[in-house]
């Protein structure tokens, strides 16, 4: 025979089971750190991943970390789309990672930054727009007990130096210049790491003329190059210092040295010959000539440099620059790189935010629904998407340009 309680029991059992939370009705931000404590120069991977219930018409407005002593780069292909369960459901969305590198040991924060979403409301398909916070971002780095007694600390799975000479700066004559290029290759940390690689000595009768230090990272590392230009400029006798670098070796937990031994510079005047007037004439003329020569060449080296940094400046914070930047990304059909090339152009134009514009605007609508939401031709809308923007740079030009000037000889 059946028991009543215990069928009673089966009866209620559907109705005591936890309810499923339900999913929310806003965009979702998601954010994740590998870790909080690093070695300096080594670098820590931040996430961001926005989730919408339907699909993000245009990419999101994505912050800018910044904060002393703190690197944060874009490694290469950061930004892609995703999709994730959120209250049950499979929601779509779009995640960025960020490399984070402490330059010197230390507490860093990097505060809270505003992030803006453009998604499509699921039952009428209207763009709506939500604006979400990140949290701060708090990071330590630490020295290892192994390398404490390092001054700079420099922290890397291999560090090699490399010195290239062009002339013979242990036997040069008055007038005779020497380049001297000082190479740091680093693997596992980035270039900016490695400390200054040239002392340059104080030697009377040599004048030093260093370049401004020129460094390249790699996806695992990179390099430091430094050069410098030494002028005999009468007798002289000294030493270029050589170069010690200490460096923890993060595979081995050891600390290891990279060396250049110290470089002679030696340098003669030319001496006293027994020549008549004339001789000594054409001798001084020829070294007036050549210093002349020497010193305008450095003179108008030291001068142009200014202006060359100045114009360079001038183009690089221009609109046909920011103009140029956006058709390479529509060029390469880059669409993690369209949002801050419509960003940078925006700040350019002068004319607010292109993606006001009703064309542009519905370009990226269905740019956005062919890559999320798989409705559409993606080709047609990059070639929708530049006719737009071109349109849009047109007009502007037509509004800057200045009305036509009345008759000189007005008739009555």
């Amino acid at each position: 025979m059946r028991r009543p309680g215990i069928a009673l029991l089966l009866i209620l059992l559907p109705f005591c089971a936890p309810a499923q939370e339900a999913p929310p009705a806003a965009p979702v931000l998601r954010q994740e750190i590998d870790a909080d404590t690093v070695v300096p120069g080594q670098a820590l991977v931040l996430r961001l991943t926005v989730l919408v219930p339907s699909y993000l018409p245009q990419p999101p407005g994505w912050p800018a970390f910044n904060a002393p002593d703190l690197m944060v780069r874009l490694p290469e292909r950061s930004t892609g789309p995703v999709s994730a369960q959120v209250g049950g459901e499979s929601w779509s969305g779009v995640s960025r990672r960020y490399s984070i590198v402490p330059l010197k040991p230390g507490d860093f924060v990097l505060p809270a930054a505003d992030l803006t979403v453009t998604w499509a409301d699921p039952e009428t398909n209207a763009p709506r727009r939500a604006t979400l916070r990140t949290q701060d971002i708090r990071i330590t780095a630490r020295v290892p007990e192994a390398a404490a007694g390092l001054d700079p600390f420099v922290a890397a799975t291999g560090l090699t130096l490399s010195r290239e000479v062009e002339g013979d700066p242990a036997a040069m004559a008055q007038g005779d210049a020497v380049a001297v290029t000082v190479t740091a290759e680093i693997a596992g940390a980035p270039a900016m790491t490695i400390p200054p690689l040239i002392a340059l000595p104080a030697i009377d009768g040599i004048a030093a003329y260093p370049d401004a230090p020129q460094f390249a990272d790699t996806a695992d590392g990179g390099t430091r190059r430094e050069r410098v230009a030494l002028v005999a400029e009468g007798h002289a006798a000294g030493t270029l210092p050589g170069l010690s670098i200490g460096w923890y070796d993060l595979e081995s937990g050891r600390v290891d040295t990279a060396a250049l031994e110290p470089l002679a510079i030696a340098a003669t005047a030319p001496g006293r010959a027994r020549a008549g007037p004339e001789m000594r004439r054409r001798t001084a003329l020829t070294f007036a000539l050549l210093a002349i020569s020497f010193g305008a060449g450095v003179w108008l080296r030291r001068r142009l440099a200014p202006w060359r940094a100045r114009a360079e400046a001038r183009r690089l914070a221009s609109e046909p620059w920011a103009w140029r930047q956006l058709q390479e990304a529509l060029g390469r059909r880059d669409f993690p790189g369209l949002q801050p090339a419509l960003d940078l152009w925006a700040e350019r134009r002068g004319g607010g935010d292109a993606r006001g514009d009703p064309s542009v605007a519905a370009a990226l609508a269905a740019l956005g629904a062919a890559r999320y939401a798989g409705r559409g031709d993606a080709d047609a809308a990059w070639q929708a998407l530049a006719r737009a923007l071109t349109a849009l740079r047109h007009r502007d030009g037509e509004e800057a340009r200045p009305a036509a000037l009345p008759p000189l000889n007005p008739t009555f």
